[in-house]
């Protein structure tokens, strides 16, 4: 496992920094800009990624006469062992047909993607395009990452999921199940639920909320059980 290496990485899109707390890893976590904040999000939010570390490694690698160095944004581990480097961009920075390219950029992952081949390492680069393929499903997730922060019982856990089954059946259906069980206790319960892959849910279509389907995990894959699982993998 990794720690995070400070880094004053600064870009042309500014250096907005987020100090986020995750409850996958028990810590505050760092973020050095907006893009990095909403990749945030998607592996805090995926039940398929066991843990993770932000600014996890710098490396130094010469080209000609010349030394770089490089701090990747991300690493990742996920629950069936795979793991990865990613560095999050915008596509238009390192797409060298654009007129906004930054030659630093497509310097920085050409030689990133080169030191992972010699030691390796599997490699990715993720760009605003993935990252904001469907808003929808970000959204969901940001407003998931935030309830499943909140407290609740164990018991009150323990009866939401005893009701569930692979039929998806709404939060407000849930409700009626359980007397006594708040909205809110219901949405933090769910939760926490998605984000440990304890079920799923049809988050990519629609709003979270009282009327969002939920289920629990079909051996096949959600898409077996509900179009779109909004699973996120790599």
């Amino acid at each position: 496992m990794y720690q995070p290496v400070m880094s004053s990485v600064r870009s042309r899109y500014g250096n907005n920094r987020w100090i986020v707390d995750s409850t996958k890893l028990g810590r505050t976590v760092q973020l050095n800009s907006d893009l990095e904040y909403y990749y945030w999000i998607l592996i805090e939010s995926d039940p398929q990624v066991a843990r993770y570390c932000e600014q996890p490694l710098r490396i130094t690698v010469r080209e000609g006469n010349r030394e770089y160095g490089s701090v990747f944004d991300f690493w990742e581990e996920y629950r069936n062992g795979f793991q990865r480097f990613v560095e999050v961009k915008y596509a238009e920075e390192i797409d060298p047909e654009s007129p906004r390219r930054l030659e630093r950029s497509i310097r920085q992952i050409r030689l990133q993607r080169e030191w992972c081949a010699v030691h390796g390492f599997n490699y990715a680069v993720v760009t605003d395009a993935e990252i904001f393929h469907n808003v929808v499903l970000l959204q969901n997730k940001k407003r998931i990452v935030s309830l499943a922060r909140d407290m609740v019982s164990v018991s009150a856990r323990n009866r939401v999921r005893s009701q569930l089954s692979t039929q998806p059946m709404s939060i407000r259906g849930l409700m009626d199940r359980i007397p006594g069980l708040s909205a809110l206790e219901a949405m933090t319960i769910v939760a926490q639920l998605l984000c440990r892959g304890e079920a799923e849910g049809d988050l990519a279509r629609r709003e979270f909320g009282l009327d969002t389907d939920i289920w629990l995990p079909c051996a096949s894959g959600p898409k077996d059980c509900y179009p779109d699982g909004g699973r996120l993998t790599p």
